[in-house]
């Protein structure tokens, strides 16, 4: 497996995004060992994303395994540390992504599946504003490209994020009287 990543300065260098992409192990989908080596590669690339807070980071993938199989990204994804971008565009529903012997749109049978998407961290998710499928432009391919765009203006934007509670100490007066206190 591979995992590349870089930083992309904005507008005037103030601001910034991070770029990832990782290729999963290949064969990881039908052997338990390499299942584990890709979950633990994968883990790691969580980890990275999660660490960036409110800096957007954007995984695209290749997996080799379905994302819906993956117990470290379903578990990532249940505590809103990532979010499979290509899913909650196609509504839960996203189409597959691989078939040995060229792609098309509404491919099915044997071979085919899903294994790749584009991941995002909480910073990030709110800066896409378009992701689809390009079926004719990978006739000869066996992975379908997946092209996701930018609202810019988003880049702009300051977030506002709520911060946990803090308690808030303060000394016992019960034993005063009103006019001590």
């Amino acid at each position: 497996g591979r995992w590349v990543e870089i930083m992309v300065p904005t507008a005037d260098g103030e601001g910034h995004f991070c770029v990832a992409c990782l290729y999963g192990i290949s064969g990881s989908s039908g052997n338990t060992t390499k299942r584990a080596d890709n979950e633990r590669l994968l883990a790691h690339a969580i980890l990275r994303a999660a660490q960036m807070k409110d800096v957007p980071y954007v995984l695209a993938t290749d997996l080799n395994q379905n994302p819906s199989t993956s117990s470290c990204l379903s578990k990532a994804i249940e505590h809103e540390l990532l979010y499979d971008v290509v899913d909650n565009f196609f509504s839960g529903e996203p189409p597959p992504t691989f078939r040995r012997k060229n792609i098309e749109e509404g491919m099915q049978g044997d071979g085919v599946t899903r294994i790749d998407t584009v991941l995002g961290n909480p910073a990030a998710c709110h800066l896409f504003d378009k992701c689809e499928y390009l079926y004719s432009t990978a006739l000869a391919f066996d992975h379908t490209p997946i092209r996701c765009e930018f609202k810019l203006e988003n880049f702009q934007q300051n977030i506002r994020t709520a911060i946990n509670p803090s308690p808030i100490k303060l000394p016992d007066h019960r034993h005063l009287s009103q006019k001590q206190r």
